[in-house]
């Protein structure tokens, strides 16, 4: 489903896919955008760079799943973050204030009372559902290892909540901007009667084609983009952009591109606590 709209000064597009394989068949059957670039991500040839060898082997990945010795390694991988977890049952939100430890430019620039960004805590209750907003686009400069560590950190995070008793629901999207337009696409993977499929998630929550390759694709069709766009294919949101953009609950976890978070794609455990301090999960590691 796709729909056009305007919202925060911004034109937005956004897309909604039902599973992956709605997602691969609509790639394949759209048009060109000649607006956007002449060489598309069927036909670059930047394998290291976009993460697979071909689109047609990202496409495939994406509909059937992964099954090389790459997923084995994200299992014993996620084995180690996760012997590490602790019991936490609190979360952080980060809110509007007239106090705060950071400052909000832009209700200062306009001169709203709360000019400060202030972090309120909730606990959580065993029958509460937990949403996780997780962002694929991220900035080209990013590396594999960041993208491979921050999938493997928010799919011990599902695992670690649904083992406590919480139903944790899944949001995967892609959220850009460029000038004044932005493009989000909603991915429905995981609701919140759905056990962790982790080879089903593996590739698009670790592998940077599912962005280079696929999304880049669905941007190359959308005939609403403008030029701009071809320089850079836009630029990630960031937290608070998503949160002024999305309908999020006090029990929400946004997980956008990889420095807001702390992840650096070196050492997992260290990437993991950076990222859990972001989000307000201090004690979780």
């Amino acid at each position: 489903m796709k729909q056009i709209y305007h919202k925060n000064n911004k034109d937005i597009i956004e897309y909604s896919f039902y599973s992956l394989s709605e997602y691969c068949e609509y790639l394949q059957t759209g048009t060109h955008n000649p607006k956007i670039t002449t060489t598309t991500s069927k036909d670059t040839t930047r394998n290291e760079w976009s993460g697979t060898t071909s689109y047609d082997e990202a496409l495939n990945l994406c509909l059937y799943g992964d099954y090389s010795n790459k997923f084995n390694e994200l299992l014993k991988l996620k084995d180690v973050l996760d012997v590490e977890l602790t019991e936490k049952r609190k979360i952080a939100t980060q809110v509007d204030s007239v106090t705060g430890y950071f400052p909000h430019v832009p209700n200062y620039i306009k001169g709203f009372p709360k000019q400060m960004i202030d972090t309120v805590y909730t606990e959580f209750k065993n029958t509460e559902f937990i949403n996780i907003y997780f962002n694929v686009s991220q900035l080209g400069t990013y590396s594999k290892e960041q993208f491979y560590h921050k999938g493997v950190i928010c799919l011990s995070l599902i695992d670690h909540f649904e083992k406590l008793g919480y139903k944790v629901i899944l949001k995967l999207f892609a959220g850009s901007y460029c000038n004044s337009q932005i493009i989000l696409t909603f991915f429905n993977l995981k609701s919140e009667n759905e056990k962790l499929d982790l080879r089903n998630l593996f590739f698009p929550m670790t592998n940077v084609s599912f962005l280079r390759r696929l999304n880049f694709r669905l941007r190359e069709i959308t005939p609403e983009l403008e030029g701009y766009w071809s320089v850079s294919y836009g630029y990630s949101l960031k937290s608070n952009e998503i949160k002024d953009l999305l309908d999020t609950s006090n029990t929400s976890i946004i997980l956008s591109y990889p420095d807001e978070i702390g992840i650096q794609g070196k050492d997992l455990l260290a990437d993991a606590k950076r990222c859990f301090d972001f989000i307000g999960l201090k004690d979780l590691l």
